[in-house]
């Protein structure tokens, strides 16, 4: 029921939004980052051994790629549409899509933490920041669930990545145990609070508890397994374009293998806190391939590949969404 302004649906002209220059220059400059790194694993690999690569994959592999991450986008923005029905949040669908999308300009953040700007946009339509905080704590949360889930396939048969998984696995479970008994979260912060130095640590603190308390209702059992379900499917779609990538190429690697490399490299991009897991994600990447047989001209082809269809393009749709004044 819309029975006050903080559930009045708005038109998008009533609230534009704009990403300012500031944040701007912090994509540019990690693109141009982005952009010196793949020219130097370019220059490693041989331009000629690059040039053949993308001939092999054509506009026609381009542009299914791009298709496979905007369909994994759409199952996203589906589920950031069920968390705001569920918190009863009313906000036009074309200013919420720009929300999201906009918000994936600073994907390219440590622990996507930049993700947060949506917080302010929601402000505008009169959303507080202990419930859109909560939104953006689920989808981070549900995200590394489903990811822990794909690697699960081949995630024993690496030992070396056993530690990984077990501290991913034990947080998982600790978190989920706090959102559903927050009166043992509560309870924890009024404990920890005075210990804190600093009186914004402290009430950082003791307002997380309300974050934790919102999360509980979006974590209901048929909300949270749906949630984990959309993840895991996006995040798939996005495996298949690495596996199209390398049948493309010339390499032969089965899909649950594929689906492995893929997940693993995300939990090591997520983990290493670098922005966007800038350099991790795609070492990862062209380590696991390359351990499966994959010869490295190829695996440093499929990394640059899907890191440019998928989180370089997301991260420009997202500077797009955002027009500066």
């Amino acid at each position: 029921m819309t029975s006050s302004n903080s559930q009045k649906t708005l038109n998008p002209e009533q609230n534009p939004l704009f990403l300012s220059a500031r944040n701007y220059r912090i994509f540019l400059i990690l693109l141009f980052c982005a952009i010196l790194g793949y020219l130097g694993l370019t220059f490693w690999i041989g331009w000629e051994e690059m040039r053949q690569a993308i001939i092999k994959i054509d506009v026609s592999g381009l542009l299914i790629a791009l298709s496979l991450t905007l369909l994994s986008l759409s199952i996203r923005f589906a589920r950031w549409q069920w968390y705001l029905y569920i918190l009863n949040i009313h906000v036009h669908w074309f200013s919420s899509l720009r929300i999201y999308i906009g918000g994936l300009a600073l994907t390219a953040t440590p622990g996507k933490a930049g993700e947060l700007i949506r917080s302010i946009f929601l402000k505008r339509y009169h959303v507080n920041y202990t419930k859109s905080f909560a939104i953006f704590f689920s989808d981070r949360f549900t995200d590394l669930v489903a990811v822990l889930l794909l690697a699960a396939i081949g995630i024993w048969a690496n030992e070396a990545a056993r530690p990984v998984a077990i501290f991913l696995v034990i947080a998982v479970i600790t978190v989920l145990f706090m959102i559903r008994y927050p009166q043992i979260y509560t309870r924890f912060t009024e404990v920890l609070a005075p210990l804190l130095p600093g009186q914004k640590l402290a009430e950082l603190l003791c307002r997380s508890a309300n974050i934790i308390d919102h999360c509980r209702e979006l974590f209901q059992w048929p909300v949270f397994l749906g949630c984990i379900t959309l993840s895991a499917l996006a995040w798939t779609l996005e495996a298949v374009n690495l596996f199209m990538i390398v049948i493309l190429l010339g390499a032969e690697i089965g899909f649950a293998t594929i689906l492995f490399i893929y997940a693993f490299s995300k939990l090591v991009g997520a983990i290493s806190m670098i922005p966007g897991g800038l350099g991790s994600t795609e070492a990862t990447l062209i380590a696991l391939l390359i351990i499966n047989n994959v010869d490295e001209t190829t695996a440093i082809s499929c990394a640059i590949f899907l890191r440019l269809t998928t989180f370089w393009f997301v991260c420009s749709l997202g500077a797009l969404a955002m027009p500066r004044r």
